[in-house]
């Protein structure tokens, strides 16, 4: 039993439990208990130097104790997603887009699909991607009102 695959040996380090399988570089991490809830007001209680001195996970972690719920930030509500926020709204938006050559005005989709010409000087306004169109470069915009 020295060894062997059926006996497998533990080792406890950072809250996971890694499994050694006869060998120790064939290590699988377990997730054996998710560590405790914490606040800012917490961790900056319990790191000597602040929140400077602490991982790089948790200087960008908005931990969900300190924010209300009722009326959450706007950049939180900006970055969540479309279908998840307080109230449900599109990333999407229209815009007057400014052509470089004639100074034209237009309006474009901000996800538009297809390719915007300029009426006039028949320039490329935004070519499509995969999600926001991308404005040709020189080319100004402005965000349509509600």
């Amino acid at each position: 039993m020295n060894g062997h695959g059926s006996i497998l040996r533990f080792r406890f380090a950072r809250r996971l439990l890694y499994a050694y399988d006869t060998h120790p570089l064939r290590a699988i991490p377990l997730r054996v208990r998710s560590p405790p809830l914490l606040t800012s007001a917490s961790l900056a209680a319990t790191v000597p130097g602040g929140f400077s001195s602490f991982p790089y996970a948790f200087n960008r972690m908005v931990l969900p104790n300190d924010i209300d719920l009722l009326n959450p930030p706007a950049e939180l509500e900006k970055r969540r997603h479309k279908l998840k926020r307080l109230v449900q709204s599109p990333n999407s938006f229209f815009m007057d887009v400014k052509c470089q050559g004639c100074f034209n005005i237009t309006t474009v989709f901000s996800h538009s699909q297809t390719v915007v010409v300029c009426g006039n000087c028949q320039t490329v306004l935004c070519q499509p991607t995969g999600g926001r169109a991308r404005l040709t470069e020189g080319c100004s915009f402005r965000r349509k009102g509600d």
